[in-house]
């Protein structure tokens, strides 16, 4: 199977080239943002985080932007920090990340408990209304860690993933794969051109619903209706799981066509 590829860095990257992630066909990139360090007063912002902002869009990489989340610090501070970094230094195309990974001496519970009151302020927030709508944060971790130290709450189901394991295959995953999106293989990724690690990731559902996720709209035509038509009712398949093109097959049909003359247009 040929996967969509993408990478994602931070500041211990320093300047990525992103000619040269265009030159090795990396579609979508995802930049850390921040996060408050435990035991830490400081709010603290990756220093790369603008330039990746920038560079993502110059280059026509679709972006996203992730948040290293910690159990012990205030839900609704860390809620505010990651948007006010979104706010000053650029939204991504894809919905926010929210990286899980600490447990900071906290148990299952308790993690669960200020990850999900960090999601709800970030949704009631009138700035994320406006750019995600519906479509909630996109959760990053391990399997292993948010079923044994997040609990693996019912509520998560209603989330895209983003699962870790460096590996040849995904095999540590849900029984239902259908909001697993992106699968990161490797923290060792070494592409042409770029004298650093990377981490690399592939996007493991259809173009189509990438461009759709990031708010990539398909071209405009002669009769606009039938993408249109297609572009609300794939947006509300969106909602709560896996998008469904099987729903609306022929009006799927005309979609991806619009969306492969969009690519052609787009080169």
């Amino acid at each position: 199977m040929t996967y969509i590829k993408g990478v994602d860095f931070s500041h211990w990257q320093s300047k990525v080239d992103f000619s040269k992630l265009v030159a090795n066909d990396i579609e979508f990139a995802i930049f850390k943002a921040g996060e408050i360090p435990t035991g830490s007063k400081m709010e603290y912002a990756d220093p790369m985080y603008p330039r990746n902002m920038r560079e993502a869009k110059e280059y026509g990489i679709i972006s996203g932007a992730y948040y290293f989340f910690h159990p012990a610090i205030g839900a609704s501070r860390q809620a505010r920090h990651f948007l006010n970094l979104m706010d000053a230094y650029g939204w991504p195309d894809l919905p926010p990340v929210i990286d899980v990974e600490a447990k900071d001496a906290r148990d299952p519970i308790t993690i669960s408990s200020v990850l999900k009151a960090m999601i709800d302020g970030m949704m009631a927030d009138p700035r994320y209304e406006e750019r995600y709508s519906w479509q909630k944060p996109i959760i990053y971790s391990r399997w292993g860690f948010l079923v044994n130290e997040v609990g693996n709450p019912a509520w998560l189901k209603d989330h895209y993933l983003w699962l870790a394991q460096y590996n040849t295959a995904l095999t540590v995953k849900p029984k239902d794969m259908s909001n697993v999106i992106i699968w990161q293989y490797t923290d060792r990724l070494r592409l042409p051109g770029i004298g650093v690690n990377l981490d690399g990731n592939y996007w493991l559902k259809s173009r189509e619903e990438l461009h759709m996720l990031a708010g990539i709209e398909p071209p405009v035509v002669d009769n606009p209706a039938p993408s249109v038509l297609v572009a609300e009712k794939y947006k509300k398949s969106l909602i709560g799981g896996e998008p469904r093109y099987e729903e609306f097959s022929r009006a799927g049909d005309v979609f991806r066509r619009l969306v492969g003359a969009w690519r052609k247009v787009r080169g």
